[in-house]
């Protein structure tokens, strides 16, 4: 018999002790399984007496290859980026990448279509991704402002588009410093962005021209050019005044 206690941090002292007896001589017939996310929580009197055996999460490519398989056997239609959105989303989890494709097949009848799943998972199109980030290299507020409220009337989530967003900033800072390294990015690595700064005129009344931000690098040069790149100078040429300490 197998006997799985799961969250077994949350066990009292009393239940440990009176744990600790069977498994110092347990039966030769029983194994006991301790699932727990805070190991330090649990008694070191437990810990000496158990294998311990950490999980860690499972590759997008593992979740991608075994939704695949199950497509393929269940005979369900489906669209190989929405099996990465999929497998993005469920960050290391197997289970809620299978539930996800449940809903999926069930809602597609029998189909799993990328814009279902972008619909259901509340995924942001690459595009709109690289229009925020190059509003937000030029410094375009009323821009980012159109943007954000077209995002709220189709009805998207903020939170969600916040998080893609980050993903995508620090994708594309990836890419400028080590070049489109596959193993670096969870989703296929971003394309080059250039984008331009507009230069103050000289004002009418004194001549003088106010200071011009400085213009964001086309973030293609990075990875192909001899010269080293220094990350620090990338971020203040995109963002602009940034102090780092």
């Amino acid at each position: 018999k197998v006997y799985i206690i799961d969250e077994v941090h949350m066990l009292t002292t009393q239940a440990f002790n009176a744990l600790l007896k069977t498994l110092e001589e347990p039966p030769s017939h029983v194994i006991f399984v301790l699932c727990t996310t805070d190991p330090q929580k649990i008694l070191e009197t437990i810990l000496s007496r158990c294998q311990r055996f950490d999980f860690h999460r499972i590759s997008n490519d593992d979740i991608i290859g075994r939704r695949r398989y199950i497509c393929e056997q269940e005979g369900f239609a489906f669209d190989e980026e929405a099996l990465e959105v999929v497998a993005r989303h469920a960050r290391g989890g197997m289970r809620d990448a299978l539930s996800t494709l449940e809903q999926l097949s069930v809602f597609g009848d029998g189909s799993v279509r990328i814009d279902d799943a972008r619909a259901l998972l509340g995924e942001v199109a690459s595009t709109v991704l690289s229009e925020f980030a190059c509003k937000m290299a030029v410094r375009d507020t009323v821009g980012l402002f159109g943007l954000i409220r077209a995002q709220v009337d189709e009805g998207n989530d903020l939170q969600e588009l916040t998080r893609d967003l980050i993903a995508h900033i620090r994708d594309v800072y990836t890419a400028a410093i080590a070049g489109p390294c596959a193993e670096l990015f969870d989703a296929p690595a971003p394309a080059p962005v250039a984008a331009s700064v507009p230069v103050s005129a000289p004002t009418e009344a004194s001549g003088a021209s106010a200071p011009a931000p400085a213009p964001a690098p086309d973030l293609g040069e990075a990875a192909d050019g001899d010269a080293p790149v220094d990350p620090k100078e990338v971020l203040q040429n995109i963002w602009g005044n940034v102090t780092f300490k």
